[in-house]
């Protein structure tokens, strides 16, 4: 409160330029989001993934409408979180004192964080930039007690059980609909097969020190967290039941499909174990 009073109690022209500057800027963000979601909302929708017509495209055209429909629902979100972080600006709830050469300090009082969730290249990039107020209340309140909650008693929980129990309060914060449960409980796992994924994948392409290996990874990993987060939410988007059901059957139960071959192939199968020791061995014959 008392770094506001000072805020507010600044003539400093200087000051109020950039205040204005920031508030405004991040306003015209949310208009532009504002007009992709009044013009390309009418075309791409998730309702459409449940019908028969986008049934019979190909494999493809299934993933660019999937992920292009995601964009324009999020478009929505975007728009309402920009106006009102700029509104807050505006109000100087963003400013943070002054730092050793007497220029202004921002916080990042911002709820999501679009380069984040568009362009991030693993699921848990996607997840911190999107609805970053829940989510770390999410974080500190749920997820970090359930792990610790370990007595002589009572085991640890694991990460995977807390990942699950985390979002199914979310999805019972948000309601009752049946697509919520699908999406957080779906997501959840996602969340967890990912972490396995990176963990396991991740020193591989660390260790052939080849730019062009890192570049082509990230670019993978881009691509498919993008086709999972939207798969992800497509019954939080439809609601129902049959209708989620009925998407994810015209995206082939993809993303499910790969959560279990990825269990089975780092977790059941050794994978995890194989990848070890063959880094262990070429880092032994490399200190040869």
């Amino acid at each position: 409160m008392s770094t506001y009073r000072r805020m507010i109690s600044f003539d400093s022209t200087a000051y109020r330029r950039q205040l204005n500057t920031r508030a405004y800027s991040t306003l015209l963000v949310g208009l532009f989001w504002m007009v992709v979601y009044v013009v390309y909302n009418p075309t791409f929708t998730f309702l459409h993934l449940t019908t028969n017509e986008f049934q019979y495209k190909g494999m493809v055209a299934k993933a660019v409408y999937l992920c292009t429909a995601g964009v324009v629902a999020r478009a929505a979100y975007y728009t309402a979180w920009k106006m009102s972080e700029g509104a807050c600006v505006l109000a100087g709830l963003g400013f943070d004192g002054l730092d050793d050469s007497g220029s202004v300090r921002w916080m990042d009082i911002s709820n999501v964080h679009i380069s984040s969730v568009e362009l991030g290249t693993s699921i848990r990039e996607l997840i911190d930039g999107w609805n970053i107020g829940t989510n770390t209340w999410l974080r500190h309140h749920v997820y970090l007690r359930i792990m610790s909650q370990s007595t002589k008693h009572v085991p640890p929980s694991s990460s995977t059980a807390a990942t699950v129990m985390t979002f199914l309060v979310s999805a019972w914060w948000h309601g009752f609909y049946p697509g919520y449960y699908l999406t957080f409980v779906i997501a959840a796992l996602v969340s967890s097969a990912a972490r396995t994924l990176r963990r396991n994948l991740n020193p591989l392409v660390t260790q052939t020190n080849s730019p062009n290996a890192k570049f082509a990874y990230n670019i993978a990993g881009w691509a498919l967290s993008k086709y999972t987060l939207d798969f992800v939410v497509s019954p939080f988007m439809v609601l129902t039941l049959p209708l989620s059901l009925n998407a994810w059957r015209n995206n082939y139960f993809s993303v499910p499909i790969a959560v279990v071959l990825i269990h089975l192939s780092f977790n059941v199968l050794g994978g995890s174990q194989y990848i070890r020791k063959h880094l262990a061995a070429k880092y032994a014959s490399a200190k040869m």
